[in-house]
Formats: C-alpha cells, structure tokens, sequence
C-alpha cells in the first residue's frame, strides 16, 4: 500500500503532518496522522481524519448556485464561476456604493484559527475601509 505525505488543508497552528493512503488504483481511501511532525506526533482531529469523506461526499457542492424565486421558497440553479464572481461583485459594489464601507460586516476567522485565515482577509477589509 502507498501513501503520499501531506499536511492538513486546514490552517491550524498545529499545521498536522497527513498520510493520504491509496488503494491499488493509486485512489485514496484513508487519511491517518504522521508521526514525522514533532508537535503533534501523529495525532490528527477528526476533521482531518473525515476529510477523505467529505472530499468524496455525494452531497459536496463543486459549483456556485444561484437562488431563483422568492424566499424562503424557490430553488437553485447552476451558474458559472464568472457568474458567481460577477454576482458577488455586483453585490458588493451596491453595498459600498449605496451604505458604505461600514455595511459590510468583517467577519472572518471563524472556523480555522491559523495565521494565514487571521490575517489573509484582512486586505479585503483594509482596501474597504480606504473608502471612509
């Protein structure tokens, strides 16, 4: 059985060493914790270990969908990325232009609690917040 090495996608700041193990078709089926990473030791949460189901999952969205039809009723429909990209830049360009930087609401770094998620959107925020 072969295994390739990896970390968790994940930005924790235990950053956890990862075996991804494949099947004899090369195709992964099981993620365990590496004992190389000195901190964790080859513990992995459980997040990390389900990643393999979640990345297979039948019920994984891949695509951006648009609601059609009034709420709480009505439905979804596929659309492009440049669609999904254009929709959320439509949206954001309304709010600044029509309530100000301060209508949108910066809430970012909730889930993951690394480096990277704290500082990363904060760009977003800072650009926004040029425009007081």
């Amino acid at each position: 059985m072969s295994s390739i090495k990896t970390v968790c996608a994940r930005d924790c700041y235990d950053a956890c060493f990862m075996k991804v193990l494949l099947d004899g078709d090369n195709k992964p089926f099981k993620i365990v914790g590496n004992k190389d990473n000195p901190v964790t030791q080859g513990f992995l949460c459980p997040h990390g270990v389900m990643d393999i189901k979640r990345t297979h999952s039948s019920e994984r969205i891949l695509y951006p969908y648009r609601h059609v039809g009034d709420k709480p009723n009505g439905s979804f429909e596929r659309i492009s990325w440049d669609d999904a990209l254009n929709l959320l830049v439509e949206k954001l360009r309304y709010a600044l232009e029509q309530f100000g930087s301060d209508s949108v609401l910066h809430l970012d770094y909730n889930g993951n609690m690394g480096l990277f998620t704290l500082h990363l959107p904060q760009r977003l925020f800072y650009a926004l917040a040029k425009q007081i």
